[in-house]
């Protein structure tokens, strides 16, 4: 047994342990620190520590109150150390301060700890080791939580559901559990996460809400929740003003799909390889507001979006070493867990479509995806054969499929290719079938003669125009702005 690890009870015993060698920074004088709490309370693989395993995770008050004790005895030694050995404290913090950051590891979840405290919040969410979230009524807030590298994030989030007796690594990377105090905790580790671990805290709260919190806040007309104006950073970039008429879309087109971003309707591009559906939902992709959550989810990470709170998942092949795989029908129904404001599918291939046709039609909106289809009428058939991979057990008819994308998808964008990349349509689905096909309402359409994108001046269904409006936008001004321009086809 080491000799700095022979700590007694007694708070007058002499330190007898030798001075380590200077960390390079607080940081590894907080590690040294906390490792030693954690041999004297729970022993090493070459002793046993204060408290027995149980002891220690029934947290009583008497087993917390001496872990405090001995912690501020540790940290006190671990600063006499550094003072004989550099002449400066090992940390700058008051003791008591550094002793309840080493509880909070130890007992919970560190420097989260506050925020699964704060009784306003409601979700919190980690992007990798340096950008953490919390949600609260009005939105998604950045805090100034970060951690000293992803493995020591992990590894914190490990200890907080050892009781279970499941493990996020690389092998096993994707980890459901409910923490002790209820809260529900989803983690995606190295190899499907980038950046890595990403984490959601979904807070439960036991008997948070009365029904006098029904009716006195909460509401949209509650100030609190209206504290961040959602119009407040979403007026339209004028891309008519940069428009030279060379462009794969007009100025006045763009417009209109940065408000449908911005209004989460959900988004469908199709098109043949090598006709720009990659670029342009890495496009899109950046009209969306920065205090929303985005989860991207393909097989090769091809889109970028530097954007804060955004979460990329990559799916995993079948290894020789025997780990399963893990495909995009898997994470998508992973991303849903995962608290997304936007979910993003670089292209659906398989029976990944379904969920996303069901999470698109049961309120999950802001989606962006691709699908390999040379035309409207052709995608149709093409999504009918890709959720027979599905695992369905019955034949899917055309009048289904057709529903289905009728309720689930709001815009479809069709690119082309001859002598060069151009948009063919830009349409708007109704949510009504025709038959076999869905409704859909053409807004912008390539004219030959003018070799660009028009707009048709069709009046945008009004369940769709509702939505726009309620950020702020209006469709009929983007017609009429069209028309002033002479884009009208």
């Amino acid at each position: 047994m080491a000799d700095w690890e022979l700590i007694d009870d007694d708070p007058n015993a002499p330190t007898t342990a030798a001075a380590p060698a200077a960390p390079a920074a607080q940081e590894g004088y907080y590690d040294q620190a906390l490792a030693r709490l954690r041999t004297a309370v729970l022993g090493d693989a070459g002793g046993t520590g204060h408290f027995t395993a149980a002891e220690f995770e029934a947290q009583a008050p008497q087993t917390v109150e001496w872990c405090r004790q001995q912690g501020l005895r540790i940290v006190r030694q671990v600063n006499d150390q550094s003072l004989a050995a550099r002449h400066a404290r090992a940390f700058e913090r008051p003791d008591e301060q550094v002793v309840a950051e080493m509880l909070d590891d130890m007992f919970g979840l560190g420097p989260l700890e506050p925020l699964l405290k704060d009784p306003e919040v409601e979700d919190v969410a980690l992007c990798g080791a340096s950008d953490c979230w919390i949600r609260r009524r009005a939105g998604w807030e950045r805090t100034a939580v970060t951690f000293r590298s992803p493995g020591a994030l992990r590894a914190l989030l490990n200890n907080a559901i050892h009781h279970t007796g499941r493990t996020a690594n690389p092998r096993t990377p994707i980890v459901d559990a409910a923490l002790k105090s209820g809260n529900r905790l989803s983690v995606v580790d190295e190899g499907i996460a980038d950046p890595w671990p990403a984490a959601v805290i979904r807070i439960h709260r036991p008997n948070a809400i009365s029904p006098r919190d029904l009716v006195s806040r909460g509401g949209r007309r509650d100030p609190q929740v209206r504290s961040q104006p959602r119009q407040a950073c979403l007026s339209l970039t004028d891309f008519a003003a940069l428009d030279n008429g060379q462009g794969l879309l007009s100025g006045t087109a763009l417009m209109f799909l940065q408000a449908a971003v911005v209004a989460k309707l959900n988004i469908l591009l199709i098109g043949p390889t090598g006709t720009g559906k990659t670029s342009l939902i890495s496009v899109l992709g950046r009209f969306i507001p920065e205090d929303r959550r985005v989860i991207i989810i393909e097989d090769t990470p091809e889109i970028h979006l530097p954007r804060p709170n955004t979460q990329r998942f990559v799916t995993r092949p079948q290894t020789l070493e025997g780990l399963p795989e893990i495909d995009q029908a898997y994470l998508v129904r992973l991303a849903l867990r995962q608290r997304p404001d936007h979910i993003i599918l670089g292209e659906a291939r398989g029976g990944e479509v379904f969920h996303l046709l069901k999470a698109h039609w049961t309120g999950h909106a802001g989606g962006l995806t691709s699908i390999h289809a040379d035309s409207v009428e052709d995608v149709f058939e093409r999504i009918r054969m890709m959720l027979q991979e599905a695992e369905f057990q019955t034949e899917i008819s055309e009048q289904v499929v057709a529903l289905w994308v009728a309720k689930a998808i709001n815009l479809i964008i069709t690119l082309k290719q001859t002598d060069g990349r151009y948009c063919d349509e830009i349409a708007a689905f109704t949510g009504a079938v025709e038959g076999t096909v869905p409704v859909r309402q053409t807004l912008f359409r390539d004219d030959p003669v003018q070799e660009r994108l028009v707009c048709t001046g069709q009046h945008l269904d009004n369940r769709l125009n509702v939505k726009l409006q309620a950020y702020g936008f209006d469709y009929g001004e983007i017609v009429a702005q069209a028309r002033a321009r002479g884009e009208r086809g």
